[in-house]
């Protein structure tokens, strides 16, 4: 009696470890994902990018910095964090624009910038000092060409111009103010 007793103690003691064995060792279910998910997944993740482009005269045409760059493979897309973007002309001070967001989409054809967009030039010989300021602004690194519809602040020494919507052509300092346009100009 004592003998068959050990037996079945043992025997249950057998199907316990092996149902803790099954459930430890049991497949874990795969997560599988669709290919839209994939596509707005990132697929890499950089930090400290910097990025140079070259004229093909070998002068720098644009440099982007940023803490952190996230790339998505959906139109080419990049996710920038704290974009800083330096844009060079032949003769002209560098533009610099920085915002807290960026949007790159098909590598750089169109860079969506949004929240704190300041867009700077420092005084030159060629030019004074000028700033703008606002929420959202679409640049278009190729074409040295930057636009927004909401709006946007111009300062420069003594003036001032609010507006809603502006349309700049970099290269060329040519700047169209689009709506509700206010100036200020403090004679010096």
């Amino acid at each position: 009696m004592i003998k068959n007793s050990y037996y079945i103690t043992a025997f249950i003691i057998l199907i316990g470890l092996g149902c803790v064995g099954w459930y430890i060792a049991k497949p874990q279910q795969l997560l599988l994902l669709d290919s839209q998910t994939l596509l707005n997944t990132p697929d890499a993740i950089i930090n400290n990018l910097t990025v140079t482009k070259f004229n093909s005269d070998g002068s720098i045409a644009t440099r982007l910095k940023t803490p952190q760059m996230k790339h998505l493979p959906n139109n080419n897309t990049s996710l920038l964090d704290k974009p800083n973007i330096m844009s060079y002309q032949e003769n002209q001070a560098p533009w610099q624009i920085s915002a807290l967001n960026g949007k790159a989409v098909n590598g750089s054809e169109k860079v969506t910038l949004t929240n704190d967009v300041f867009i700077h030039q420092p005084a030159s010989s060629h030019n004074k000092e000028t700033n703008f300021h606002t929420e959202k602004l679409y640049y278009y690194p190729q074409r040295q060409y930057a636009d927004t519809d909401v709006a946007i602040t111009l300062t420069q020494p003594g003036t001032v111009i609010n507006a809603i919507g502006m349309q700049a052509y970099l290269e060329e300092k040519k700047i169209k103010f689009l709506n509700r346009t206010r100036g200020r100009y403090e004679a010096g």
